[in-house]
């Protein structure tokens, strides 16, 4: 894709303390495999997953 802009870069210190400020639950996952599983299991259930 040329020229998009795909908004600003967060590092994950940035998204844990902005989490963490606004009582957020998160999960951090070390396997992708496992990752895709558990996000398609919570969007079964209807829940709204942020991926960053």
């Amino acid at each position: 894709m040329q020229r998009s802009y795909l908004g600003p870069e967060f590092s994950s210190r940035d998204n844990q303390r902005t989490m963490k400020k606004y009582k957020t639950p998160y999960h951090r996952c070390a396997d992708f495999d496992v990752l895709c599983r558990e996000v398609a299991t919570l969007f079964s259930e209807g829940n709204a997953i942020v991926w960053f």
